[in-house]
């Protein structure tokens, strides 16, 4: 994920908070809590609230819960234990389905794919299936994700290099800004792409 603006006030809800997957953004959601049917027929037809971005309170009881529900679902399902099916799922079911009937819902904008927004200005850009460095194809988004890589490695040292290569067609590029970016650095904000 890449932050293409401040994402501090998601850190002002309830928790447990992340992005139900079936309610769309009209529906006005964002910050409420989310109904039991609707995290019901969310498991139902999906994996529940999705995984790009959950908020937790973190605390050794929630660890706790989680580690033994976890190591309950590997025992019954032969990951750890006796049974004989192995444990499969994504994080989102697991937790999805431990805090059923405490979830708020965050807006979508927290958690767009990198290539479809829907219209919606985003927050934090999620690369969900090709990810930047294993890309094979060019556009705005990426460039961003690219930029940022740039910035870390130049601020944490070329050794970085190695696990961010990035292809010469997109260096080559005029890096267009597709959106601010948020940034924090002692002059403040910056826009992708200006000069400093």
């Amino acid at each position: 994920m890449v932050a293409v603006s401040f994402p501090d006030k998601i850190f002002e809800l309830s928790t447990p908070a992340g992005i139900c997957s079936i309610i769309k953004e009209g529906e006005n959601m964002h910050g409420k809590k989310i109904p039991k049917p609707t995290i019901r027929k969310s498991l139902a037809t999906d994996y529940g609230v999705r995984g790009c971005l959950l908020l937790l309170t973190p605390s050794k009881t929630t660890f706790k819960t989680i580690a033994s529900e976890v190591q309950q679902l590997g025992s019954d399902q032969g990951r750890g234990g006796t049974g004989s099916n192995p444990c499969v799922g994504p994080d989102e079911l697991l937790l999805s389905q431990l805090f059923f009937s405490d979830w708020t819902h965050v807006s979508s904008a927290y958690g767009c794919t990198a290539w479809k927004t829907g219209g919606l200005e985003p927050v934090l850009l999620h690369y969900v299936s090709e990810k930047p460095w294993n890309a094979t194809a060019d556009w705005p988004d990426l460039r961003i994700w690219w930029d940022v890589a740039e910035e870390v490695i130049a601020s944490h040292g070329e050794g970085l290099r190695v696990f961010f290569k990035r292809p010469e067609r997109q260096k080559e590029k005029e890096v267009e800004p597709h959106k601010k970016r948020a940034r924090v650095e002692e002059g403040g904000a910056n826009e992708v792409g200006s000069k400093e």
